[in-house]
């Protein structure tokens, strides 16, 4: 467990918003006479509303929302996987669930600043391009992630890994990329 944790964006759901929180014993000592904590958003009730029906809908019916929206990551991650394999292109599909990112490398795994600074970025930048000139928009920069939403769904998956095999083949000629 983290003694402290920031969150912010999706916890609004739209409406801007973040949050700090943590240990019991490390909070208390925030506040009037103490630590000092201000925001220009501390306690707005457009934030709080916001944050409070957007957590009313992802926590409904014991967090479905999350569940699905983990579920459709991993086939996503699956699918892109297969694609890679059946390209021959040389690349990796690494991440949890929702959030998680292809590299153009060699690497059985990315696990440092170092190791991402190997991989082939300007292959991902032309891979993404190939993926929007497809209908398909994903971050340009291979130092973002990969994140999808609970608007996901397994026909959007099923679009996406078939425009990646093409933009995958597409790559792998133009960079000479073969596994």
């Amino acid at each position: 467990k983290a003694d402290l944790a920031t969150f912010g964006k999706a916890l609004g759901g739209g409406v801007p918003i973040a949050a700090v929180t943590g240990r019991r014993d490390i909070l208390e000592n925030i506040g009037p006479g103490k630590i000092g904590f201000g925001g220009t958003y501390n306690a707005h009730p457009l934030s709080l509303a916001g944050a409070s029906a957007n957590l009313d809908i992802l926590l409904a019916n014991n967090g479905e929302a999350f569940q699905r929206l983990h579920s459709t990551g991993e086939k996503l991650m699956k699918g892109l996987r297969q694609a890679i394999d059946d390209t021959g292109v040389e690349a990796i599909v690494q991440g949890l669930g929702p959030l998680f990112q292809v590299y153009f490398t060699n690497l059985p795994e990315v696990t440092s600043y170092r190791e991402k600074l190997q991989t082939n970025s300007a292959a991902y930048t032309a891979w993404a391009l190939k993926m929007f000139e497809k209908g398909v928009y994903i971050y340009a920069d291979d130092g973002e992630r990969i994140l999808l939403s609970t608007m996901h769904t397994d026909e959007d998956v099923e679009l996406t890994v078939a425009a990646a095999e093409e933009a995958f083949r597409e790559v792998k000629k133009q960079f000479s990329l073969a596994a």
